[in-house]
């Protein structure tokens, strides 16, 4: 059974399961250590492992035992006073619990000594010497004990009586629930109805109804669990619940549309016109499980979506749903209460409430959404409706927001910071102290150098009943082991129809310019923390606004990231929504013995690509110049191949796209505007889509379609003729080449555009970007005004022009000649020349 490589080191199973089983600050709270719930349900919450099966946990965790590891630490007797000993191998304590607990792989023996040796799966047998389980117990017990007189944050343990097991009573009985006990829980559960699984309160009622089934330890936590819950208390820490919470999410594992107690319905506004409604569900068992989405997709296919909790389903069937706003620019509504004093919004289908003038956007289907108010308005809009039943009984504080890296642990850097939401709390500690800003019902955490580690959240209610938890900050990202793929539904964009040419062989050879890392590395290592699982776009959209300067457009950032294959996009094949994708690292040759490193690096990621180009004398340089651009990483040596190798990153060499000359280039569009809603124009002095229909009195008019279930369609005018386009760089890239209004400035090897999201086609602006080790991306002009800059040659720009005409307007015919020449004079000179200094433009072709 064991694993080969596994994932997780001994030290860190090791410090995860003392934190989640002894420390008051973990998920048990202070409340006494009487039982050990060693199920793989528990060890996947312990470790953050929580896509792994049943078995593959456990395959995990006995990966670091062995049969001589074990009879060194449980075979012998130890003194009362091993207990720092016994700390420091808990997690031998904590196997000798999962003998006795597990259902998976360990046989139906009953034998102790014969389960161990099932587990530990070496072909050896049963395993004979386990004589210091029991002494190791007392020990850890007893130190545990003077800790907490010194005022350590642990929870006191309760030995059951070992009866006659001398050797291994204690944990038998601390293993709780027995195999059979929680086998009995999981089938009462499982024949709970979705309507039982409302709320907790429903939840409770259906267990009591079903109690006798239940083993008689198990009844009396129920009950305790009632009086909690009459009081108004919080029970989320209560070892029963805890159980109840892990049965649900295996049961949700086997059953993936199997109801669930949490659930959040959130809203994020997309797209360039911030028309475009992103809608996610998330359910789970725990409060972790809904960080990540089980479904995404638009307004109007949540209305015809078969699977959505009951909740939601109830709210949608009502008519209205009110929703609140959170940090990071989404609107939910969840099974918690809504913060009396948040801003909220409205969407509804209904007359009487939508005939109000507040609502203005379209979501489909005869839906609308209003503007932003009160919860107060909102709640006299609809008259009270709008908000599912929620329970009175909530934890004093919860953790929210920020960048979730799992196992309690968040992102730290400045502006992605968690928040704490405030149920009923009235005293708030943080220690190490953080500073904190209360708004709205939450308290942010404020501070740009907060230092790495563990936090612990004591929260006083105003029942004066008191919640503990912790969470831990760490600054850089972990290595990612699994990269998301293109699913079936999704699509890449087509923006330009090429050819591939030469190889490119002539790139700039790379150099150091600008400060990195710098603030823009804080969003870098945000999205890198995503590789696993695709996003909405607006989920990435409302990450970037949270740290970029307001007058940076996020979606010029974003388009930065793919071009510099950080990024890639997915159209959905059906509906206007849009993921991206975070990508591995990848090594692109541009010439002799230099490249570039394209995809995502986070601090780890560079780091390890430091340490193995370093090893093999290839040199590492980055080209940060634009501090919110993608930086160029670039490659220089003859052993590149090698740290390709062993970093398992693609290698390949790069090529020159051939275009044909505009519009050959641009994809064929088959759509029409027929069946859909012209919602604006483009308007050439604003640079951007203004309300309103087609201007008939333009020479060349381009009009932007919608429709809730199919993409945008950009249509250009001018009498008979029209053209369409699906994407909206062709669409403005061919109505400024036909309109004969530039979109781009070029002077001095400098491609700028006249204004935010405007850029060159994706295979075009790569090529730039690899043959001038050049930033593409977004650059403040003046102090209100942003543009989105390219590295181009005279020669290159030659080519865009005979390619995409009048989109570009070259400054500077005779500035640019005599540039030329004097290029020409520095190089019969041998000097340097003059463009390579001071980390400008190269020169190519």
């Amino acid at each position: 059974m064991t694993s080969k490589r596994p994932i997780l080191s001994a030290k860190v199973w090791e410090e995860c399961l003392q934190h989640h089983y002894l420390r008051t600050d973990g998920p048990m709270g202070n409340t006494p250590l009487d039982s050990l719930d060693a199920t793989p349900s528990e060890l996947r919450s312990a470790v953050g492992l929580e896509d792994l099966s049943d078995e593959g946990i456990l395959q995990e965790f006995m990966a670091i035992f062995s049969r001589e590891t074990v009879k060194k630490i449980l075979g012998s007797e130890v003194s009362e006073r091993a207990g720092l000993f016994a700390f420091r191998h808990f997690h031998f304590l904590v196997l000798t619990c999962v003998v006795c607990a597990t259902t998976t792989d360990a046989g139906d023996s009953g034998n102790f000594r014969e389960r161990l040796g099932v587990l530990l799966d070496d072909g050896r047998g049963q395993t004979q010497q386990v004589h210091g389980i029991n002494s190791l117990w007392r020990s850890l017990a007893k130190w545990v004990d003077s800790e907490i007189k010194k005022g350590e944050p642990l929870r006191q343990i309760i030995l059951p009586n070992p009866g006659a097991m001398t050797q291994i009573g204690h944990a038998v009985r601390l293993a709780h629930p027995s195999r059979n006990d929680r086998t009995q829980l999981k089938s009462v559960l499982k024949r709970a109805s979705e309507r039982a699984l409302e709320n907790r309160y429903v939840l409770l009622q259906f267990l009591r109804g079903e109690s006798a089934w239940l083993p008689q330890r198990m009844q009396s936590d129920l009950h305790e669990l009632e009086t909690l819950y009459q009081r108004n208390g919080s029970f989320d820490q209560h070892s029963f619940w805890r159980l109840i919470e892990n049965v649900l999410a295996e049961l949700s594992q086997v059953e993936p549309a199997r109801a669930s107690l949490l659930w959040c319905l959130s809203l994020v506004f997309s797209g360039w016109n911030g028309d475009e409604i992103d809608t996610s569900l998330a359910r789970g068992s725990h409060r972790s499980q809904l960080d990540f989405s089980y479904w995404s997709g638009s307004f109007e296919e949540l209305l015809s979506y078969l699977k959505v909790p009951l909740q939601v389903r109830d709210l949608l069937k009502s008519g209205v749903v009110i929703l609140h706003e959170v940090p990071g620019g989404r609107w939910v509504q969840d099974d918690r209460k809504v913060p009396a004093d948040c801003k909220a919004i409205v969407l509804s289908r209904r007359d009487e409430i939508i005939a109000d003038s507040r609502f203005a956007l379209v979501a489909g289907k005869g839906w609308k959404v209003s503007e932003p108010m009160t919860l107060a308005e909102a709640l006299e809009l609809t008259g009270g409706e709008g908000v599912a039943h929620k329970e009175p009984a909530q934890p004093s504080v919860q953790l929210e927001g920020g960048v979730s890296l799992g196992r309690g642990k968040w992102l730290n850097r400045d502006g992605l910071l968690p928040y704490l939401r405030l149920n009923d709390c009235r005293q708030l500690t943080i220690i190490p102290e953080i500073a904190l800003k209360y708004e709205a019902g939450i308290a942010v955490m404020q501070g740009s150098l907060l230092t790495d580690g563990r936090r612990r959240i004591n929260a006083l209610s105003r029942e004066s009943s008191t919640f503990t938890t912790s969470f831990q900050l760490i600054r850089n990202t972990p290595l990612a082991t699994r990269w998301a793929t293109r699913s079936e539904r999704h699509e890449p964009p087509k923006e330009v129809l090429f050819e591939d040419g030469p190889f490119l062989s002539n790139g700039r050879r790379p150099f150091n310019a600008g400060s990195y890392p710098n603030r823009f590395s804080d969003i870098l290592e945000a999205i890198y923390s995503r590789a696993g699982s695709p996003r909405p776009e607006g989920e990435i959209v409302q990450l970037l606004k949270r740290v970029i300067p307001g007058a940076l457009s996020p979606w010029d950032i974003l388009r930065s990231l793919e071009e510099a294959g950080w990024v890639e996009q997915d159209l959905n094949r059906q509906w206007r929504g849009r993921f991206w994708r975070v990508k591995p690292p990848s090594i692109v040759y541009t010439g002799d013995d230099i490249a570039l490193v394209e995809g995502a690096l986070g601090s780890a990621e560079l780091d390890l690509l430091t340490v193995e180009a370093t090893k093999v004398s290839v040199e590492l340089l980055i080209n940060a110049e634009k501090p919110w651009a993608a930086p160029v990483i670039g490659l220089t040596g003859d052993r590149i191949p090698e740290v390709a190798k062993n970093l398992g990153y693609r290698i390949y060499q790069a090529k020159t796209p051939k275009l044909r000359p505009a519009p050959a280039c641009w994809p064929t569009e088959k759509r029409t505007e027929r069946g859909r809603e012209c919602v604006g124009f483009w308007h050439s002095t604003l640079r951007k889509f203004v309300p309103g229909g087609s201007n008939s009195a333009l020479n060349w008019a381009l009009s932007r379609f919608v429709r809730d279930d199919d993409r945008d369609l950009y249509v250009i005018k001018r009498k008979n003729d029209t053209f369409f386009a699906s994407q909206r760089i062709v669409a403005l890239l061919e109505h400024s080449r036909l309109s004969r209004k530039p979109q781009f400035d070029w002077a001095d090897s400098i491609l700028c555009s006249k204004g935010p999201g405007i850029h060159l086609p994706l295979p075009v602006a790569q090529w730039l970007r690899r043959a001038s080790f050049t930033q593409t991306g977004p650059a403040m002009l003046e102090p209100d005004r942003a543009g989105y800059l390219y590295g181009v040659s005279p020669s290159q720009v030659n080519v865009l022009t005979k390619v995409f005409g009048g989109v570009i307007a070259v400054q500077g015919i005779q500035r640019q000649r005599q540039t030329a020449a004097s290029l020409s004079m520095q190089r019969r000179r041998g000097e340097q020349l003059s463009i390579y200094k001071h980390g400008g433009v190269g020169f190519y072709g």
